[in-house]
Parts: C-alpha cells; structure tokens; sequence
C-alpha cells in the first residue's frame, strides 16, 4: 500500500493480484470543527457556509506504516482541522491525532524520527501561505514542543545532530535551542555566498 494520485488528491492505494482499492481520507464532521476550532466559528464560519475539504499532505513510511500531516485552504468558507496520522493496514483504517496545538494548522513538511515526528505547519490563506512554527510529536498524537517560526517550513532533514529545514526565507539550522538563519547573498562582483542573518532574529524551542 502507499499513497497515489486520484484526481486532485492522495489516496491510499492497496492493490491485490487485479484487484485495486483506493481509501480516501475521513473529512471532518462540522461538530468536529466547531469543536476544535472555536475561534474560527466565532469568527463567521457557520455550519451553513464552511465546507471542510482535508487533504493529505507531505507523508513517510516508518516501518511499515504510512504516516501523513493533513493540509487544508482556510478561507472563503473552505475549512478544516489540522491533524497527523497514519492508515491501519490490518483494519484499513485511517488514524488521526489532532493535538490543539496543531489544529488551526496544515502540515507543510515532516520528518519522521525513531520517536518522534516533527511537523512544519502553515496557515493556507486566502492571500497566501504563512509559518505557524514547527511543532514536535510522538507517534501517539502528544505534542512534545515546538519552534516558533514565521516562515513556511517546505522541508526538514537530520543533519548532525541538528534540523535542517527548507524555508521561504532560505536555510534555517536548528541545534535544539536555538534557530540559525542563512540565506543567499550576491557580492558586488557577482559572486554567490551564503550569508547568515541576523541572530537578533532567531527563533528559540518553546
């Protein structure tokens, strides 16, 4: 089983012999919004004109098991609740963990360690996409901590020790208290280097 394109999203897609079946993801309920997302609905969006529309987003496979961060466009009356999970292959069913601290959010990028997932969030707005951090979790659906990050988080490695991450503002190094910012810069010959920002501006766990 792994995920595969159906028209305009990712399934589950198992295959037997000739026999294909796809398994989409369970969209949340309006009750379940309203419940996870008070703000929101206090804000205008009433049972009468939110359509929850949940995707799955970036995705690994850790032993065995496909893992996912869900993404959806909040705005003009689309909605959803932020969430991870993976898809039971024994009872072909999806789960899902949405910690508060996730659920106002879509996943951007994940990285999936031995025990823990670390997840990029966003918010996928009506004018644009904007950082909401990155936040780390268990496989049980626990919110373990997280980095205040304003930029979009498109990408996230193990590199000694530390996360890299790919961001809308360049490369971003986070060495478990601090974040160190670097980007591209172009010298008055013409010459590229990689510059580091300002740390005054560095975001640190919380």
């Amino acid at each position: 089983m792994l995920f595969r394109s159906i028209p305009g999203k990712l399934a589950v897609h198992e295959r037997t012999g000739k026999t294909a079946r796809w398994f989409t993801l369970p969209q949340s309920s309006y009750d379940e919004f309203s419940a996870a997302r008070p703000i929101r609905v206090q804000g205008g969006y009433s049972r009468s004109i939110t359509t929850i529309e949940e995707e799955i987003g970036p995705w690994r496979v850790v032993d065995g098991t496909l893992w996912f961060g869900k993404t959806f466009y909040d705005g003009e009356g689309m909605n959803g609740v932020g969430g991870f999970g993976s898809f039971d292959t024994g009872s072909r069913q999806f789960i899902i963990h949405s910690p508060a601290e996730i659920r106002d959010s879509s996943v951007s990028a994940m990285l999936a360690e031995t025990d823990c997932i670390w997840l990029g969030l966003a918010h996928r707005g009506e004018w644009a996409t904007s950082g909401n951090g990155m936040i780390q979790v268990s496989y049980s659906g626990e919110a373990l901590s997280r980095i205040g990050l304003s930029e979009t988080v498109g990408g996230i490695s193990r590199v000694e020790g530390g996360l890299l991450m790919a961001t809308s503002f360049g490369a971003a190094l986070f060495d478990g208290q601090r974040v160190r910012r670097f980007f591209v810069d172009q010298t008055e010959s013409g010459r590229l280097r990689v510059v580091e920002a300002d740390p005054g501006t560095d975001a640190e766990a919380q």
